[in-house]
């Protein structure tokens, strides 16, 4: 049973700080950062021994817990994670959307996965084929987990200022 889970918005400084919590000692998480578990059906469908498998061999006292960005983004995922523990706490990173996005596009433009020609304004032109605006729409996913989860079990953090103040 997950003690804790983090869903956030992409290109937001999850990879750091789910290495920062990996790093924790009272805090296990997954081999892989990224598991998306609870995100798509042919994994959960597999589950809870799927999920365990996941996870390296935890101490018992240990909290455990796992990051998947794209949770953030999945009202099923909202409802799924509520099933599994409903007293799980929530993390999630934020980060100015337009911000983010350009984040997102130089990203998909260095990994060739966009073609290496198309200049961000091209991108946003076609939000229908890309949604690098629409991940920044955060309220309305936001709500998703308000709904299911208590007030104190959602910390919502700003890369912004985790980036001014680490600690």
């Amino acid at each position: 049973r997950l003690d804790f889970v983090g869903g956030a918005a992409p290109r937001s400084g999850t990879t750091w700080l789910a290495k920062c919590l990996g790093e924790h000692p009272g805090i296990c998480v997954p081999i892989k950062k990224e598991p998306h578990f609870f995100l798509y059906d042919s994994r959960y469908q597999q589950g809870l021994s799927y999920l365990q498998k996941l996870f390296p061999p935890c101490n018992h006292k240990k909290l455990k817990g796992e990051w998947s960005n794209m949770y953030l983004y999945s009202p099923e995922t909202a409802q799924r994670l509520y099933r599994h523990n409903p007293q799980m706490k929530i993390l999630m990173c934020l980060r100015d959307p337009i911000q983010r996005a350009y984040s997102q596009y130089l990203n998909r433009k260095y990994n060739a996965s966009i073609m290496p020609l198309y200049s961000f304004k091209h991108i946003i032109k076609h939000e229908e084929k890309y949604r690098y605006l629409s991940y920044g729409l955060y309220a309305k996913h936001i709500r998703h987990y308000q709904s299911l989860f208590p007030e104190k079990n959602i910390h919502i953090m700003f890369y912004e200022e985790v980036i001014q103040n680490p600690v």
